[in-house]
């Protein structure tokens, strides 16, 4: 199985992506195609953590991917940004755990990194520029603009997908028994 770059093809598995804000993104593609919306209070957060840790049970194991943070251009964040981040990532990761989803099935995923794999030759100067390329694939994807929060959680979930760090959270062995191999 490789280790770097991008897969080929998809891995056998839901994945719940999450975009940490103030209204959190989150897409999942249970069931067979790609559910997304923004969730701002423990309840909405409880809901899409539930709702796809249910899909556990029908064979594909579930992978929570989320956005990592990096400064960006040698720019640091301010503390401010920082903090609210932090404790909205906070708030899902209480979700997870009240749920009993293991920590080994959470992957993080820089900006760079999920939009290279989803976006990729794309060039973008500005954060809106940035948020208009997703949506523009999250409109792909879905038939429709699902807004800036959900287009981005599609694009994280539609990496993760590809993604050797997430082939390492299932394991070689789950992958194997789901009939996975790299060609």
């Amino acid at each position: 199985m490789a280790t770097k770059g991008i897969f080929a093809r998809d891995l056998p598995c839901t994945i719940l992506s999450i975009d940490p804000g103030a209204a959190s993104g989150w897409a999942h593609n249970g069931a067979g195609a790609w559910t997304v919306g923004t969730a701002s209070s423990w309840r909405e957060r409880y809901a899409v953590v539930a709702d796809a840790w249910q899909l556990e049970g029908q064979g594909r194991p579930l992978v929570v991917v989320a956005e990592q943070w990096t400064k960006s251009g040698g720019r640091p964040f301010p503390v401010a940004t920082i903090a609210g981040l932090g404790a909205q990532w906070g708030r899902w990761l209480a979700e997870l755990e009240r749920l009993d989803v293991p920590a080994r099935r959470v992957v993080r995923l820089t900006t760079g990194d999920w939009r290279r794999v989803v976006l990729g030759g794309v060039r973008c100067r500005s954060t809106e520029a940035w948020k208009a390329a997703s949506r523009a694939r999250a409109h792909a994807v879905l038939g429709h603009d699902p807004g800036p929060d959900a287009a981005d959680a599609l694009c994280i979930g539609l990496a993760g997908l590809r993604s050797p760090a997430v082939a390492a959270a299932i394991g070689v062995r789950e992958l194997r028994r789901l009939g996975w191999e790299e060609r």
